[in-house]
């Protein structure tokens, strides 16, 4: 139900069809029935999508607020590579909201869990989209106030 949900999400924001917004509900209330029952399992990617629900909806706000439940519960319960898909969705969304200080936070952060999980595809990819990851944290200032660094 999540990467359904996830997907009609993403169909939804370039086709705008009703129809994925009805795809994307009904995994919601999937995810939040298994989530009830397997906490420890399900929260993070429940959570997780409803962000991106949130977003879909322009509830900003609440949006924040999943996003960051999901990358908690995702820590909570170890599942690394969990925490960093949440990461790097929330640090795409600041992107889009034009906050870079707040998205270069979040994407280092997956890039540096995706290593630490040893998913080296995924952060080669993220460095590949973003070079300034490979570059020390102290330099961090200065890629901040580079504002076309950052941009998908």
């Amino acid at each position: 139900a999540f990467y359904r949900g996830l997907t009609a999400l993403a169909q939804w924001d370039i086709l705008r069809s009703r129809n994925f917004m009805k795809v994307a509900k009904s995994c919601l209330n999937e995810l939040k029935i298994g989530q009830k029952n397997s906490p420890i399992n399900l929260s993070h990617s429940y959570y997780l999508l409803k962000a991106e629900y949130s977003v879909a909806k322009k509830k900003h706000g609440l949006a924040e607020r999943f996003f960051s439940l999901s990358i908690r519960h995702a820590e909570e319960g170890k599942v690394l590579h969990e925490q960093a898909l949440a990461c790097e969705r929330f640090g795409f969304y600041y992107l889009r909201r034009n906050n870079h200080e707040a998205a270069y936070e979040q994407i280092r952060a997956a890039y540096d869990l995706y290593r630490k999980w040893g998913g080296r595809a995924k952060s080669e990819s993220l460095k590949k989209k973003f070079p300034h990851l490979a570059d020390a944290r102290r330099n961090h200032q200065v890629h901040i106030n580079q504002k076309k660094t950052l941009s998908c």
